[in-house]
């Protein structure tokens, strides 16, 4: 059989060099519509992540004024209050100092407080049980809070304004 001549020979090796070609540009687009097919699924579930967070995190029914003074008491409860702290004092070993009270009464216009103004001491810890209970309820609100260390002892004590609200004079119901 006789040889190629140089220019069969040229022409062979540029097929096979377009055929590999070929071949590899046939590779790279199969693996860009594989990433492709993923990137589309993944956004598909990104998507469907990005729905049930905001469906989460969407905005509840925000109270209104009117939903929170109807949640408020109609009378102050001083003594409720005092109970409480009377009852959490004892359970935690702290010491009810003074107690002082002041009151303004409800208008149609504003709703009624009433200052209650009281002194604790003992530990630290106990003393944040006692505040959380006591202030844990409708219409309370912690106005002051004035803590002082005791130089004789490890003993804190907390000087507390917590105001107590009512309902005003229309909205209380019979």
């Amino acid at each position: 059989m006789p040889r190629p001549s140089r220019w069969q020979s040229r022409t062979r090796v540029a097929a096979i060099a377009a055929l590999l070609s070929a071949l590899a540009l046939a590779t790279y687009a199969w693996q860009a519509r594989r990433q492709l097919e993923w990137s589309i699924a993944q956004s598909g579930q990104l998507k469907e992540r990005l729905r049930l967070a905001e469906a989460a995190d969407a905005p509840r029914a925000t109270p209104t004024p009117a939903d929170y003074v109807a949640a408020l008491a109609t009378a102050p409860a001083v003594e409720t209050v005092l109970r409480r702290l009377q009852r959490a004092c004892a359970a935690q070993r702290v010491v009810l100092v003074s107690v002082n009270a002041n009151s303004r009464d409800a208008s149609p216009q504003s709703l009624g407080r009433t200052e209650v103004l009281f002194v604790l001491r003992g530990a630290y810890p106990q003393l944040k049980s006692v505040l959380a209970e006591g202030v844990d309820q409708p219409g309370a609100v912690l106005q002051r809070l004035m803590l002082r260390r005791q130089a004789s002892s490890s003993d804190v004590e907390a000087q507390v304004a917590l105001v107590l609200l009512t309902q005003p004079t229309t909205v209380r119901r019979n």
